[in-house]
């Protein structure tokens, strides 16, 4: 079982990393916890990389210190996504943790460039849903839907208490 994830309460998966001692006070946190909403092991892993791969960053950043193998964490974690809906997410958070990143509005800039560029190389126009989506996980928006949203509200059984 790999280390950076740990089950809790009820059998919920989480995803944990300690910070080094020398950048504790800088992150102003001893540990990353996040948690992953999945009961399955496997997904956990998956989910948890991405997460470990981005606090990593942090760390370097930290440190002053680029993170030479950015990429490289990134490249296997597009390897260890199954299906297409995996990819895309780890394209998102790539995409996420190069905007936090950026130093300058220009490299902010070139960075939103490359997510469109991408974005039309899958063959999506900026109004399609995956785009949407793709582009709220990336610029760390929740694009909500109010497609179901009605009948959500009408399901909803709220009495007066007092």
């Amino acid at each position: 079982m790999p280390h950076h994830i740990e089950q809790r309460g009820h059998g919920w998966w989480y995803a944990i990393l300690n910070v080094p001692q020398d950048v504790q006070r800088k992150l102003k946190r001893k540990r990353f916890l996040q948690a992953l909403n999945t009961r399955d092991p496997k997904v956990a892993e998956r989910k948890a990389s991405l997460l470990v791969a981005d606090w990593k960053g942090e760390i370097g950043d930290a440190r002053g210190k680029p993170d030479k193998d950015n990429a490289r964490r990134w490249y296997e974690a597009l390897k260890r996504a199954k299906t297409p809906e995996d990819k895309l997410n780890v394209e998102a958070q790539r995409y996420r943790d190069t905007l936090r990143r950026a130093k300058t509005p220009a490299d902010r800039l070139n960075v939103e460039t490359d997510m469109e560029t991408h974005v039309a190389m899958q063959g999506y126009d900026n109004s399609d849903p995956e785009a949407q989506r793709f582009y709220g996980q990336a610029l760390g928006s929740i694009i909500a839907s109010t497609e179901h949203l009605d009948e959500w509200i009408g399901s909803l059984q709220v009495k007066d208490k007092t």
